[in-house]
C-alpha cells in the first residue's frame, strides 16, 4: 500500500495536482468572490422577503403559498 498523507495541509495536495496555490489574491479572484457574495446576499434577501410576505399577508395563507414558503426556507438552508 501507499503512504498515508492524513496530516498534510490542503496546499500540499493542491500543489501536487499540478496547479499552483498562490498566497495573494489576483484581481480575477477578487471579482469572483465579490460577485459570489453579491448573488448570495441577493438570494438570501429575496428568500426572506418571500417568507415574510407569506407570513404577514392573509391572502397568501393557502397550501400553494405554504409550498412556496417551504421552498424559500429550504433555499435558505
Amino acid at each position: 500500500m501507499g503512504q498515508c498523507y492524513y496530516n498534510e495541509t490542503i496546499g500540499f495536495f493542491y500543489n501536487n495536482s499540478g496547479k499552483e496555490l498562490s498566497s495573494h489574491w489576483r484581481p480575477k479572484d477578487v471579482v469572483v468572490v465579490a460577485l459570489g457574495l453579491t448573488v448570495s446576499v441577493l438570494v438570501l434577501l429575496t428568500n426572506l422577503l418571500v417568507i415574510a410576505a407569506i407570513a404577514s399577508n392573509r391572502r397568501f395563507h393557502q397550501p400553494i403559498y405554504y409550498l412556496l414558503g417551504n421552498l424559500a426556507a429550504a433555499d435558505l438552508f
